[in-house]
């Protein structure tokens, strides 16, 4: 069997999948159209996070049909489900919901050891450095690690918006608009229309917690797009 950790980000249930954790579960196998992708991965650490994140696809989804990203690197689900996957340090961690329920959703973790400091130019907008601030101020974390957390929800957001509209947007095109390190939440409101149902000035609510994996702790978000609450014309 495979051995997971479900992570809750209501109303979204993830399946991490340790870097220790071995896959024995005798199901769980390739497609022929899998392997050949997985053959044209050159970086060992990206081909093994491939084949493990299609094997735990195989293993939850029981589906027969391949899991490949398209020509947009999109991947491609069953008939009535939506998902997303997630890879970092040779973790793994992969959602699927009820196509009926969902237009899209877009998970990601990030290292939230790691001082990405750096990059805060390139990540962040002046809104979301004074909520950096903030949140360094009221609950201890250092900035590294926040902007980290920043980085992990617009990838997130990136994910859950780009299969609906297709259309390519930065990290300075989406900026924060609400977070709460207590009860992990987080709003997110884009600065470009990302799709039809997301025009600009958009708000779109995301949920984050810290996971602690058997090398550290990682910064898990997702988004959601409902189709109770967002409806193509």
């Amino acid at each position: 069997m495979i051995a997971t950790v479900p992570l809750i980000l209501d109303p979204l249930k993830l399946l991490w999948l340790d870097k220790i954790s071995s896959i024995t579960d005798e199901a769980a196998t390739l497609t022929d159209e899998e392997k050949k992708r997985a053959d044209t991965i050159k970086a060992t650490p990206r081909r093994d996070e491939f084949i493990r994140s299609r094997l735990l696809l195989r293993s939850i989804t029981g589906a027969n049909s391949s899991f490949l990203p398209d020509t947009e690197n999109t991947p491609s689900w069953p008939p009535g489900l939506c998902g997303s996957i997630t890879h970092k340090n040779g973790h793994v961690a992969v959602c699927t919901a009820p196509a009926k329920n969902f237009h899209s959703i877009g998970i990601d973790s990030e290292n939230a050891s790691k001082d990405i400091s750096h990059l805060k130019e390139k990540i962040c907008t002046e809104n979301d450095l004074v909520f950096i601030d903030r949140i360094c101020e009221q609950s201890k974390v250092e900035q590294g690690s926040a902007i980290a957390l920043i980085f992990s929800a617009k990838e997130a957001l990136f994910k859950c918006h780009f299969p609906v509209g297709k259309l390519m947007f930065w990290f300075h095109d989406a900026e924060l608009s609400h977070i709460d390190m207590t009860t992990g939440e987080i709003d997110i409101r884009v600065l470009t229309e990302t799709s039809p149902i997301t025009q600009k000035g958009q708000v779109t609510r995301g949920r984050f917690l810290l996971h602690n994996a058997s090398d550290g702790a990682f910064w898990v978000t997702a988004f959601t797009l409902p189709k109770d609450k967002y409806r193509l014309s």
